[in-house]
Parts: structure tokens; C-alpha cells; sequence
């Protein structure tokens, strides 16, 4: 436990939250008596949501000879600066750094824990991790490092948003005979009027603390939007025979944005300039320049816009089997996506010298994701006793994506968070009072964000495929009464992050195995 010690102990992202969702609305339904118009479905809603989030960090006061500063980067690796840049740790001058080495071997009795074969790389290997328990208390946990701990307001991650949305909407429904066929469809539209009223943060040139990413607020504005959407949908189902069934829709969709999405404000990362940035903008080598920023809530960002065309047919080739395809087009006008831009932020002094990279969310200029599904879905209760409660689901869907972005050597890249193949298969046993279930789902390669411009386009960070195992059993040993357990990511899946080139590894996210007990009841 010597070999380890912590190296980043900071709290951030606290927040305390405010919400409110207040709605009134009417719904109505009207029978008609014809032979193929059978009723109509209509309504009114409105709807006013609030929410207030103030956001803060912890800080903890160090004084170390003429230096004294509120930290919120408290461990052995921060730096308040180099003040004459010989590389060495002293008060007078120097590479200063603050904090102290907190090894594993020197912390309370129950707070390490020694954990064998963690993940891919742990066979035969062993790993010390502060227990989860130690942090129940965040307070605490800091104090007995760093005593003197305080909540300081961030003020680019507190918002307050209202929205106000008024929304009206019929639907026809029809039900008839087209010649010898017989068919179910309908018709309807939505109207959306959506106000929105976002306080967005004006933030300082200078930190209310050292090593931290608050910053001063200066001041605040509030920002109005509103926009309207009608969405028409058309659905349309025919059945050929008794067992064949084809079917047909359309419509447009809106997906309303996250709230804090929205509001927020910048903040601007820095770092001493250096000899050779200082030369190239006029400054000091000590001065603290901005080299990038996170925009946090884009007021600016559309919500979701899609229109969407799908075709169907469904066989049901006994009373527990069906086999389906069907071919879906999502034209996309407007998603969320991450991305980086260029913008002017101010250096320490508050003077804005150049622009850096800020990544915030923006909308991606549209693009199209189609393809196709087969489902195929049956029970085995023609199968000997005890066979005869064995079944199984699959599906597969194909849905390749565009969007307008490129990659490092211009290749058109796909919608965020969208795989190309996925996949799911179930085999289920439930007979009596038992119930066995065994779920696999996978996922192929999926873009995870964008980071900075190089080449033709800019580096793509994916998500490795991902093939997930899950088992289910259960018991019901009296009436209304059952025990159950669950196994999700039986085999400990794991995802690799990496950027354009599949061997260029960035992030590796491990998942436990997690097994549930639980009994269920009904009253």
C-alpha cells in the first residue's frame, strides 16, 4: 500500500436543486357511427416548469510561507505556478507545489481496500482502492484530509430555467373493410408552443480560489426563446390474412432538451504562459492564459427534430410465433451532439488575447439514420413436458447514419450514440411457478463525441462494441408472492474508448457484475 497514494482528492459538481412542474390540460373523445371514421381523440395541455440549480465546489485553505490560497485541487500534483523556473519545490520560488502525499499506508484503519483481479488487467494482480463507504459523507471524507473544508458557489454550472409549453392535438381513428380486407388506421396532429427564460451567468477574469474551476460572477441576463412545432402523424395497418398483418406510418417528432442543457455559463481553463506563448502574445511568462473552455448550457440549441417513415409486415405463424421486417428512414433536421468551437476568453487579466477551443454541446447539421429489423419471437409449448416452457425473442437492427461531420481523413461519420448492428436475444423457461430468463444484447462500434479539429476533419472518440449478458430467476412459492434474483453483465463487460484508430485506447470503463436479490409482492 506505500506504492499508492491519493492524487486527486477534490469535490465538485455538488449541487442543490429547485424544481417544479405545474400542468393543467382537457381531454376529450368523441364516437362517430359510420363505417369507417369511429372516434375522435382531442385535447389542450399546458404546462409551466421550473427549475433552479445552484452548483458548488469544495475548498480547503493552505498557507505555505508568503502564499496563502483557497484549493479546491488539494493533492500532492497542484501547482500554484513557476516563479522562476527552476524546477524546484520551495516557498521563496520555484515550481511550488501544495498539498501532501496521502499514502494508502497512512490512512485510517477500514479505509483501503485490497481488491484481486480487477478487470482485463487484473489477473494476477492486485489493486487498493478507497472504500466507496469512507465518501458517504463528502464533508467529512474531505475534512479528514484537508481540514477546513467550505462550500464555494461555481457560479458556470448555477442556472434557473423557466418553461412554459401549450400544446393542442386530435386524432382520428378508423377502422373498416377495404374490399375482403379488413384495416386500422389514423390520423392526427400536434401543435407545441414552447417558451423558454434562461438566466445565463456572467462570469469574472479572476477565481475566487487557486487551482479550481470557479469563477468570480459579475453579473447575470436573462435570455428569452420560443419556438413552435406541428407534427402531423399518419398510421396505417392492413391485415392481408388472418396471420399477416402490414403496416404503415408516418410522422414528425420533437424531443424537448434537457433543462440543463441550456443555461449555465462558460469557464475557462488556464495555465501559466511560458516562455514561448508569453513571446508570442506580449506577456509575462507568469501570466495565467486562457488555452481552453467548457461552455456549460447552450442557450442556443434546438431540441431534436426528426421526420420518420416506417413499413412493417407481421407474421403470425401460430398462436405463440411471430417473424417480422421492416425498414424505418429517421430524417434527422436537428440533434445534440458534443463539439468543440473557437472562442475569444479572457486570460487572467480579464484582456482576451486569442481565441482556444471550448467544448459545449451544438446542434449537428441533420442527417439520416435508416435501415432495417427482423424480429423473430416464439414459444416452444409443442416441446415434451418439461421442454414445453422454453422460448425465445431475437431481433437484429441495421442502421447505418450520416451526419455532416468528418474524420481525419474526411470520412463521413455517423449520428452520436448510434450503432451501425445491434442485436438482442432472450431464452426464457416459464412453466409453474418458475421463471428462467438468459438476455444477451449487443451493440457495435458507436461515435462517443468529437474532439479536436485535425486533418480533413476532426478526431472521432468511439465506443468499442459491447456484447452484455444478463440472467433472471424466479419463484412464486405462494399466491401474489415471489422470490427472484438477477444477474446483470454476467461476464464483466467492459468498454474501450478510443480515438479514430481502434488501437489508440484513451478510456477504459469497467463493470461490475451485479447480483439482486428481492422478494415481490402484490396487495
Amino acid at each position: 500500500m506505500s506504492q499508492y497514494n491519493l492524487v486527486s482528492t477534490y469535490s465538485e459538481n455538488n449541487f442543490e436543486e429547485e424544481a417544479t412542474l405545474d400542468v393543467a390540460r382537457i381531454d376529450g373523445h368523441y364516437a362517430f357511427d359510420t363505417d369507417h371514421l369511429q372516434n375522435l381523440d382531442f385535447g389542450l395541455r399546458a404546462s409551466k416548469r421550473d427549475v433552479e440549480r445552484e452548483t458548488y465546489i469544495l475548498v480547503a485553505p493552505f498557507t505555505t510561507g508568503d502564499i496563502s490560497a483557497d484549493v479546491m485541487w488539494k493533492d500532492s500534483g497542484a501547482s500554484l505556478g513557476d516563479t522562476n523556473g527552476d524546477g524546484e519545490n520551495s516557498v521563496a520560488g520555484g515550481d511550488l507545489t501544495i498539498g501532501k502525499t496521502n499514502f494508502f499506508s497512512d490512512m485510517p484503519a477500514g479505509w483501503v481496500n485490497q481488491v484481486n483481479g480487477l478487470g482485463p488487467g487484473g489477473a494476477g494482480h492486485s489493486f487498493y482502492l478507497i472504500d466507496p463507504k469512507v465518501m458517504d459523507d463528502p464533508m467529512a471524507f474531505q475534512n479528514a484530509i484537508y481540514p477546513g473544508n467550505k462550500r464555494l458557489a461555481n457560479p458556470s454550472r448555477t442556472y434557473q430555467v423557466k418553461e412554459q409549453t401549450q400544446t393542442a392535438y386530435f386524432k382520428a381513428n378508423f377502422s373498416g373493410e377495404l374490399g375482403d380486407l379488413s384495416y386500422t388506421a389514423n390520423i392526427g396532429a400536434q401543435y407545441i408552443k414552447t417558451e423558454l427564460d434562461m438566466l445565463q451567468n456572467q462570469l469574472g477574469s479572476a477565481r475566487p480560489c487557486s487551482l479550481c474551476t470557479a469563477s468570480e460572477k459579475t453579473g447575470e441576463k436573462w435570455l428569452n426563446r420560443n419556438y413552435s412545432d406541428f407534427l402531423p402523424s399518419m398510421n396505417f395497418n392492413l391485415n392481408v390474412t388472418d396471420n399477416v398483418i402490414l403496416r404503415a406510418g408516418y410522422g414528425k417528432t420533437m424531443t424537448t432538451l434537457d433543462i440543463g442543457k441550456l443555461a449555465g455559463g462558460v469557464s475557462v481553463g488556464r495555465t501559466r504562459a511560458g516562455d514561448v506563448l508569453a513571446a508570442e502574445l506580449g506577456v509575462s511568462p507568469d501570466l495565467l492564459v486562457a488555452v481552453q473552455g467548457r461552455q456549460n448550457g447552450n442557450p442556443d440549441l434546438e431540441p431534436w427534430r426528426a421526420t420518420n417513415y416506417n413499413l412493417s409486415a407481421e407474421w403470425y405463424f401460430n398462436d405463440s410465433g411471430l417473424l417480422s421486417i421492416s425498414a424505418f428512414l429517421m430524417d434527422i433536421e436537428s440533434f445534440v451532439e458534443n463539439g468543440i468551437v473557437m472562442q475569444g476568453l479572457p486570460d487572467i487579466d480579464g484582456v482576451i488575447r486569442r481565441e482556444v477551443p471550448v467544448t459545449t454541446e451544438i446542434n449537428g447539421q441533420g442527417g439520416d439514420i435508416k435501415g432495417f429489423e427482423v424480429v423473430y419471437q416464439q414459444a416452444f409449448d409443442f416441446l415434451p413436458a418439461p421442454f414445453d416452457g422454453l422460448g425465445t425473442s431475437v431481433n437484429f437492427t441495421y442502421a447505418p447514419s450520416d451526419s455532416a461531420n468528418v474524420d481525419v481523413y474526411g470520412k463521413s461519420l455517423p449520428i452520436q450514440d448510434n450503432s451501425e448492428k445491434s442485436a438482442n436475444a432472450v431464452l426464457w423457461y416459464e412453466k409453474g411457478p418458475l421463471q428462467l430468463r438468459l438476455a444477451a444484447n449487443y451493440r457495435s462500434d458507436r461515435l462517443d463525441s468529437l474532439s479536436s479539429p485535425m486533418g480533413e476533419g476532426v478526431v472521432p472518440f468511439w465506443t468499442d462494441s459491447t456484447l452484455y449478458f444478463d440472467m433472471y430467476a424466479g419463484y412464486e412459492f405462494a399466491e401474489d408472492m415471489s422470490i427472484y434474483t438477477s444477474v446483470s453483465n454476467l461476464t464483466e463487460e467492459k468498454e474501450d474508448i478510443y480515438a479514430q484508430w481502434s488501437d489508440h485506447v484513451i478510456t477504459q470503463n469497467i463493470f461490475e457484475r451485479r447480483i439482486t436479490f428481492g422478494i415481490r409482492t402484490r396487495f
